[in-house]
């Protein structure tokens, strides 16, 4: 089974994946291979071309905040970056749901944007109210502003809600995430009739 993953700003994903790990999924996380794609060197030089000097800390690392500033107000320095990261994630993420013997989950927050829902036998979208959105986000230290930037770079969480084959609504504890995440595998395993 292979479980594309995706939903709103602080929905909840990476905690979603987490619980469908618990129930013997594999997880692959598309915005961890993001972060690990950008530290290439290769890649590095050009965001350095690119941005100058300043995109990169005193330690070596990509300044992750200056190159969201840059890409969240500039469409096209994001698909600039995009078009460098995404194809190597991808190719990633598709190599390891070939193996057919796992069932995967991939958590890919762009996953309608990108149009790799068909790689999938089901997308699940995880959704929220916005005010549980912005408390969870606040917590994580963004500001508003933040918040609406990067949300305006995706789709609406509506659409998103509209194309999954299920929806995930995360407004209560982690304990009602795990139960509703138990409910939906009881149900995928489940022998048909």
């Amino acid at each position: 089974m292979r479980i594309g993953l995706t939903g709103g700003i602080g929905c909840g994903k990476t905690a979603a994946a987490a619980c469908f790990g618990r129930h013997g999924f594999r997880v692959i996380s598309a915005d961890r291979l993001s972060h690990e794609v950008l530290l290439a060197p290769d890649l590095l030089r050009l965001i350095q071309e690119r941005w100058g000097d300043e995109v990169i800390l005193e330690n070596g690392l990509p300044d992750r905040k200056f190159i969201a500033s840059r890409i969240f107000a500039n469409p096209t320095d994001r698909a600039w970056l995009e078009s460098m990261i995404h194809p190597k994630v991808q190719k990633v993420w598709q190599k390891a749901i070939e193996d057919k013997s796992v069932d995967w989950v991939v958590e890919i927050p762009l996953l309608f944007e990108k149009g790799w829902e068909g790689q999938f036998d089901r997308t699940v979208c995880l959704s929220a109210t916005r005010e549980h959105q912005l408390a969870r986000l606040k917590e994580r230290g963004w500001t508003e502003a933040e918040f609406e930037a990067r949300e305006a770079a995706q789709l609406p969480l509506a659409e998103k809600e509209r194309r999954a084959t299920h929806i995930l609504r995360n407004d209560g504890t982690v304990g009602d995430l795990e139960a509703a995440v138990a409910k939906l595998v009881s149900q995928w395993r489940a022998p048909r009739a």
